[in-house]
């Protein structure tokens, strides 16, 4: 059965499958907090890790992020021996996040530990705190629904510890 949660019955049901929010003054799903993740990528050799993210008509994005699954950890050959972050509308775009080092030389994520823009953290010291593009560059909301490409990479000389890392977002949607 299909939940539906509106403001006329409260929640009920009917048939099908899923879970339908709507609200009479602003539209299915509006004001609610939704997170969206990519792919968990497991991080390797030195590559680009592309992951996409669907958003819905009148997303705003709210907050960025990124969780280690499973321990990261880089090399300690170089100041080239980095993981960085890059998140815009295009593949390899930098419109909403410019290419911020998660994990700067010999540091180490352990699983579980997670960074984003709201909670204003790194993953390690040498690392930088995930920030969105500045100005009026930096995308946040779009009236039609859009495509979100992230990109995790590894530069330089392959990972110490072979590990997994997977970006998220949230957003509310406006319409």
């Amino acid at each position: 059965m299909k939940s539906i949660i509106n403001d006329q019955k409260g929640l009920s049901t009917e048939q099908g499958s899923g879970l339908t929010i709507q609200n009479d003054v602003v539209g299915e799903g509006a004001g609610i907090e939704y997170v969206k993740s990519g792919i968990i990528q497991t991080l390797a050799a030195p590559a680009d890790y592309d992951s996409s993210i669907d958003l819905p008509a009148g997303a705003m994005i709210t907050d960025i992020g990124v969780r280690c699954t499973f321990a990261t950890k880089t090399a300690n050959t170089g100041a080239g021996d980095v993981v960085t972050l890059k998140i815009g509308t295009s593949a390899g775009g930098t419109q909403i996040v410019n290419d911020l080092t998660l994990l700067a030389q010999n540091e180490e994520a352990v699983a579980g530990r997670a960074v984003s823009v709201q909670m204003g953290n790194k993953f390690q010291s040498g690392g930088t705190a995930l920030a969105f593009v500045a100005g009026d560059t930096c995308l946040l909301h779009s009236d039609t629904a859009r495509t979100i490409h992230t990109r995790l990479i590894v530069k330089d000389t392959t990972l110490v510890s072979i590990g997994d890392m997977q970006v998220f977002l949230k957003y509310v949607v406006i319409r």
